[in-house]
């Protein structure tokens, strides 16, 4: 499955750097397919016990397969829309800090400090998105000329 899923991946890399907004209509349902063909392979792996309960590793491998049966649209959005990212690593880093914070602090101070601090980290998140440095915009703003994202329609 993972085999499949990165090439899924690299098939929807090469999509959009050909300009494409979706993959070839055969080129995803063979992906589904073989996604649907593993997902059936590991349910027939993981019958079900009828004498006992299952051990701790029995149970993931079985819920894995089962969340991937459960959730095939989900798993595989990235590749049947495009502006979908493969992974959620972005989001994750957005939260890093925050979370960081709490994990040293234990708590904002008061919501407000909470408010400006994921404030400023949009900001410069937003900032790194359209390939800017924290320093420079945070210097521009600093100066009175602060940075605004170009608008989008």
């Amino acid at each position: 499955m993972r085999r499949l899923l990165l090439e899924m991946n690299d098939a929807a890399h090469a999509a959009r750097e050909a300009g494409k907004s979706t993959l070839g209509r055969r080129n995803l349902k063979a992906f589904l397919a073989s996604y649907d063909t593993l997902v059936a392979q590991g349910l027939a792996a993981n019958p079900p016990l009828a004498t006992r309960d299952r051990n701790s590793l029995e149970r993931e491998s079985y819920n894995l397969a089962v969340a991937l049966r459960n959730r095939r649209s989900e798993a595989t959005r990235f590749a049947s829309d495009l502006s979908v990212p493969f992974t959620n690593n972005e989001a994750e880093r957005s939260l890093r800090m925050a979370k960081l914070h709490r994990k040293i602090s234990g708590c904002f101070q008061s919501e407000d400090h909470a408010r400006h601090f994921a404030v400023i980290r949009s900001y410069l998140a937003t900032a790194r998105k359209h390939d800017l440095g924290g320093l420079d915009v945070l210097g521009r703003l600093f100066r009175g000329d602060p940075w605004i994202p170009p608008a989008t329609t």
